[in-house]
């Protein structure tokens, strides 16, 4: 636990450090990219995964049991020729207990512009509009064999940036969303008779239920304090 709050911690950081005035490197790799980080007393950063194990990572999300997924938005910025979804989530596996990632499965392939990620209940929430999907693998081969549309509607018509996405469990036990500002009218199949119009409002939903409503700064605000460690939790 303690492990996963630092990584936490080292991403949020590297967030920040993205709007410094100081001058940039250029493109690093992995090893450069390690030297050139700046810790605090009592702080380390270590190499998780990277090319060639993961491709165009944009989301993760470490499960209960330490394994990492990762969305990984393929598409972007303006999709395939033929139109053909490439958009992957990679679920990545430390073999020998050594901190870094050695294996790779392709837990889910062929959904369009994957962009946020969430642990729940065994598998994880992806968002990737129009949709919000849940992935479960059931067998325990890697791979998702279940797949369910919790929410959908939301609008994909003017840009493959600014869509909803980074799902995060808040304190409240809602699932909240950034809405993406394309809005969309959007419902969840477990209750097709109501809609929001989301406009450029964030939202949140209860993924069990599909309950769904905008939410107010106030409620903007826990959420985001709830992230400050982002340790999502899997849900049993």
């Amino acid at each position: 636990m303690k492990n996963r709050s630092i990584l936490s911690v080292s991403f949020c950081l590297l967030s920040l450090g993205a709007h410094s005035s100081e001058p940039r490197l250029g493109n690093l790799s992995p090893a450069e990219a390690l030297k050139a980080f700046e810790t605090e007393a009592g702080f380390s950063v270590a190499l998780v995964a990277a090319e060639p194990l993961t491709l165009d990572p944009v989301a993760l999300a470490f499960d209960v049991h330490g394994r990492l997924y990762v969305a990984e938005d393929r598409d972007y910025p303006v999709g395939a020729p033929d139109g053909k979804p490439l958009g992957v989530v990679a679920l990545l596996e430390d073999t020998d207990g050594d901190g870094r990632m050695h294996k790779r499965t392709e837990f889910v392939t062929g959904i369009k512009f994957p962009n946020g990620i969430m642990c729940w209940r065994g598998g994880v929430i992806v968002t990737a509009s129009p949709h919000v999907f849940w992935f479960r693998d059931t067998n325990g081969d890697g791979k998702a064999d279940v797949k369910e549309v919790l929410l959908t509607g939301f609008d994909t018509r003017s840009t493959s940036q600014l869509r909803a996405d980074d799902p995060t469990l808040g304190p409240d036990g809602w699932v909240y969303l950034a809405g993406g500002l394309r809005g969309g009218k959007v419902f969840s199949p477990k209750r097709p008779g109501v809609e929001l119009n989301l406009d450029k409002d964030d939202l949140r939903f209860k993924p069990d239920t599909g309950e769904m409503e905008l939410i107010a700064e106030r409620q903007k605000a826990m959420s985001y304090q709830s992230c400050a460690l982002r340790i999502t939790p899997e849900l049993a």
